[in-house]
């Protein structure tokens, strides 16, 4: 891309910031993970958060998107995750909300609250790699299959505590694939409904941009 894409600004808003906004329909806290982009600093990010921003490093026993997210589970045992990436700016509430419907339903999107956005069990925080969030999902792991692609999507993703072990033994082994973790821990991947395809754009080159800001 040439420049962070965490700072890359659509409709007004930073694509760090839009995914942030995002995920406070539906947690209560939200955590950074490992090195913070060039020109984005956790003091710009917090104001303009809705919800209290903390900062996590990544895992030393992983890298990339892998190390953000073991250092999420490890932070918190006991709490579910779902995450998020700020170089999906076309991700949407009715995205999430599909992801979330995964298990026969028995997840859900939480209503919001009139004072803080959501309301959600205390003592579930949420983690950014860029961006990750807690719900309460019922399998190790939950991500989206597109259409016409051989394995699935790494974000958004939602990982329970139970994902930490067999991601550890993953990690451990000199596994650093996201791709190769949700195949090692079997996660389950749904079809993304044809309509909500476009949410999935990744945003990793100038023409990705380009393409995105025409829309």
């Amino acid at each position: 891309m040439g420049r962070p894409k965490a700072a890359l600004v659509h409709d007004g808003r930073r694509l760090i910031d839009a995914a942030i906004q995002l995920a406070a329909l539906f947690v209560d806290s939200i955590f950074l993970a490992g090195r913070m982009p060039d020109g984005v600093t956790l003091e710009s990010v917090r104001a303009a958060s809705p919800l209290p921003v903390s900062h996590l490093a990544d895992d030393p026993t992983a890298a990339g998107p892998l190390a953000g997210i073991l250092a999420a589970l490890a932070h918190d045992p006991r709490a579910d995750w779902l995450c998020l990436s700020c170089d999906m700016p076309g991700l949407t509430r009715e995205a999430i909300e599909w992801l979330l419907s995964f298990d026969g339903g028995s997840m859900r999107a939480l209503p919001p609250a009139p004072s803080r956005g959501l309301d959600v069990a205390p003592m579930n925080p949420t983690h950014l790699e860029p961006l990750l969030s807690n719900c309460a999902p019922r399998r190790s792991a939950m991500v989206a299959q597109l259409p016409d692609c051989a394995s699935p999507e790494p974000f958004p993703a939602i990982y329970r505590a139970a994902a930490l072990p067999p991601l550890r033994a993953y990690a451990q082994s000199g596994g650093a694939s996201l791709r190769g973790a949700l195949a090692a821990i079997n996660a389950d991947a749904r079809s993304v409904p044809s309509h909500l395809v476009p949410c999935w754009l990744n945003v990793n080159t100038p023409a990705d941009w380009e393409r995105f800001s025409r829309t």
